[in-house]
């Protein structure tokens, strides 16, 4: 009752609480004890709460989950101490504060007694109910998630009470949790021909201590040589694009591969991209003067010489 007297008070005064938050998320594979922590940044909003109040919880905790294998992901929010009353909602993706509205949320007030302010994700605890979101009349439970090997997901805890800050987490399922992320989220990696250049192009959505990436080429795909380096951007949850270029590609088949090295040394290999370049003939397509009239090589004037590879040269003389 609490919650929603709440609730009907943000109405009637138009008030919003300042929410606290702390991304980027912390990568985890097993549950704890954690705290959730004070911050300053405002991270739920209309575009992204789902079933929680905007700028719900002045003390929230952020995880990311990655699916090692696929199956049922589960979790248990176990509050310490009383007058407790958790929230949490769960996205698809590795990107924090999320940009969409979440594929699991509560904002259930809690119960009265040992261990009835439990709350979290099991389709045990929520049955017979289907619901994957709800409101301050819920159960405190919703439905399992149903993960694919390699899907990630953000996690926000919050404690909407006055209750201690200290909780449990414990996680279930089917689905084994990764304990190894791979360091970037890549979302893209192209090889293009451009004229007599290769363009090399990627985006990531997350980094995590990520130094630096290179570019690495091969004409058989097993003997690497690097062409390119670029810096990456540490630990970072904003998508961004990086591109470099193979000024002078093989001729026959060209083999990319993106590697990214982390701060402590450690390389890890991603997608390889295949480009066949021949050797362009670059021949005089027309030579003019000025005013666009067309010459020949012997015109003693400034002259303007096409090529076709699309290069212009301004020439005076022979």
């Amino acid at each position: 009752m609490k919650k929603i007297l709440f609730i009907t008070l943000f109405t009637l005064f138009g008030f919003v609480s300042k929410s606290q938050g702390d991304c980027p998320a912390q990568y985890v594979c097993a549950g704890g004890s954690f705290t959730a922590v004070t911050d300053a940044t405002d991270e739920l909003n209309a575009s992204n709460n789902g079933c929680l109040a905007v700028n719900e919880g002045t003390t929230s905790y952020w995880f990311r989950i990655c699916a090692l294998t696929a199956g049922t992901i589960q979790f248990t929010i176990a509050p310490s101490g009383n007058n407790n009353d958790y929230d949490f909602a769960v996205w698809s993706g590795s990107t924090c504060p999320p940009t969409v509205m979440p594929i699991r949320c509560s904002f259930a007030a809690s119960l009265a007694g040992p261990g009835a302010d439990n709350t979290g994700v099991s389709s045990a605890n929520n049955a017979p109910q289907t619901d994957n979101s709800e409101n301050a009349f819920g159960n405190q439970w919703v439905q399992d998630i149903n993960a694919a090997a390699g899907q990630c997901y953000i996690i926000n805890i919050n404690n909407y009470g006055t209750g201690s800050n200290n909780f449990n987490l414990t996680f279930g399922g089917t689905a084994t949790l990764d304990c190894a992320p791979l360091p970037i989220e890549l979302l893209s990696f192209e090889a293009t021909l451009d004229k007599k250049q290769v363009k090399l192009f990627w985006s990531v959505s997350t980094q995590i201590n990520n130094d630096h990436f290179f570019i690495e080429r091969s004409s058989d795909a097993f003997s690497w040589e690097k062409i390119a380096e670029v810096d990456g951007a540490g630990t970072n949850n904003q998508y961004q694009e990086y591109s470099c270029f193979d000024k002078n590609p093989m001729l026959g088949t060209n083999y990319y591969r993106l590697s990214q090295t982390d701060f402590d040394g450690t390389t890890k290999h991603f997608n390889i991209e295949v480009i066949d370049y021949e050797k362009i003939e670059i021949n005089v397509i027309k030579i003019t003067n000025l005013m666009g009239q067309e010459v020949n090589e012997d015109f003693d004037g400034l002259r303007v010489i096409y090529y076709s590879d699309g290069t212009v040269i301004k020439r005076v003389g022979k």
